[in-house]
């Protein structure tokens, strides 16, 4: 069986079967034996042009050629290969088409930085998800959703700056320069507090010292005076006693 011939096949009994059609009733439709379409859904036999132009008749032309054939996945020929490419659907491609604005989202998400350590979460459990635990799927998971966090937040500020006009960027953009100068105002100010805080600290750290040391040398002269004295005592009493 040709890859062509296993490609339709698996296509023509999809079809069947989305249909909702059995293999007797899809054979009575095309006017073929049901044999024949059994033969043609296991790859048996390689469809002649026949056969061929009778299904592509019989969907009225609303399915390309090339998805009949299993050449891609996309029903809509301006979808075409999207699916090969991209793995996008076609109810992927129809979202995209009513909501233009869903691409700039999506560029997003792909080039954050933080989607590359999803990239590769997900190729390392398709590759060991046979070896992996409960703990290693829950860790896997948690890095995915924390990762996926910080996308969809940076990702809803894009939306958000979408969905404004251009006179109303304008003006969040002033806005949000005035709150920057602001914030550079306060950090400023706050820098110059904790230097003036600093000083003050020094002034008293010093004025403490010298007050410590003039309490000390008090203290240590009246010591030495009472030493002194106690020396001269017991100097004068061992001379009486002598």
């Amino acid at each position: 069986m040709g890859y062509a011939t296993k490609r339709f096949a698996k296509r023509l009994k999809q079809i069947r079967e989305t249909a909702g059609l059995t293999q007797e009733q899809f054979a009575k439709e095309l006017k073929v034996s049901r044999g024949t379409i059994s033969y043609y859904e296991k790859g048996e036999r390689t469809p002649d042009i026949e056969f061929l132009d009778s299904l592509y008749d019989y969907f009225q032309c609303t399915l390309p050629f090339d998805f009949l054939l299993g050449n891609t996945d996309n029903i809509k020929e301006e979808h075409r290969n999207m699916y090969d490419f991209y793995g996008l659907t076609d109810e992927a491609c129809d979202m995209l088409d009513r909501h233009p604005e869903l691409g700039h989202i999506i560029s997003a998400i792909l080039s954050h930085k933080n989607f590359f350590p999803i990239f590769l979460a997900y190729e390392y459990t398709v590759q060991q998800y046979k070896s992996l635990n409960s703990c290693e799927w829950g860790y896997i998971a948690y890095l995915i959703t924390d990762c996926l966090n910080k996308i969809i937040y940076d990702s809803l500020i894009i939306l958000c700056s979408l969905s404004l006009t251009e006179q109303e960027r304008v003006q969040m953009e002033l806005r949000f320069k005035e709150s920057e100068a602001k914030f550079d105002e306060l950090e400023r100010m706050w820098k110059q507090q904790k230097e003036d805080d600093k000083k003050h600290w020094a002034e008293i750290e010093k004025t403490l010292v010298e007050k410590i040391e003039q309490e000390d040398v008090v203290r240590n002269s009246a010591i030495d005076k009472i030493h002194q004295r106690f020396f001269d005592i017991t100097t004068y009493l061992e001379d009486d006693r002598r």
